[in-house]
């Protein structure tokens, strides 16, 4: 029943609230399922899930500090997919002037941009271990291939029209 997916997400976001991460992954999980079985996975109940998922994996990122750089990009791809995901679902079932699909657009607009940035940063550490590693080289010697300093400007863009258009849409269409 659609009742047993809600209480599942419920659970999962007490959880979360707690930080209690695994435990949330499992009944966001579960809700995600149901509502799958239950009512498709082209439901805005079924995007609701995902778009909760999304939001578990960029919190986890956000504020477990027991995770090293690829621990938070790999969380932040899986919260872009996710966002990404339920954005096309609430899209289609909802419009895109839903305050549902807005929250996903704005959602996946943050979640790349964090992405961007995690990517900039876990560049940068490398070209910092690549240099400690290499300071015995001559100084004339400079590896500039390292990237740590580049920003992915596609990502940034892509990241910037969502957020933007979120933007726009919530404020053409006050609640």
């Amino acid at each position: 029943h659609p009742a047993t997916a809600s209480a599942y997400n419920n659970v999962g976001l007490m959880h979360k609230a707690l930080g209690q991460f695994d435990d949330s992954r499992t009944n966001y999980t579960k809700a995600l399922e149901l509502y799958g079985d239950i009512v498709g996975t082209d439901h805005a109940s079924y995007a609701a899930a995902l778009n909760n998922l999304g939001n578990l994996d960029r919190a986890q990122a956000h504020v477990d500090e027991d995770l090293d750089v690829a621990q938070r990009l790999e969380l932040n791809e899986s919260a872009v997919k996710y966002f990404d995901d339920a954005l096309a679902i609430r899209a289609v079932e909802l419009g895109d002037d839903h305050p549902n699909t807005v929250t996903s657009r704005s959602n996946l607009g943050g979640a790349l941009a964090a992405l961007v940035l995690l990517r900039h940063a876990a560049a940068a550490e490398k070209a910092k271990a690549t240099t400690e590693s290499n300071e015995e080289r001559p100084s004339s010697v400079e590896d500039s291939s390292s990237g740590g300093d580049r920003v992915d400007h596609r990502g940034w863009e892509a990241a910037e029209d969502h957020l933007r258009s979120a933007l726009n849409t919530a404020t053409a269409n006050p609640r």
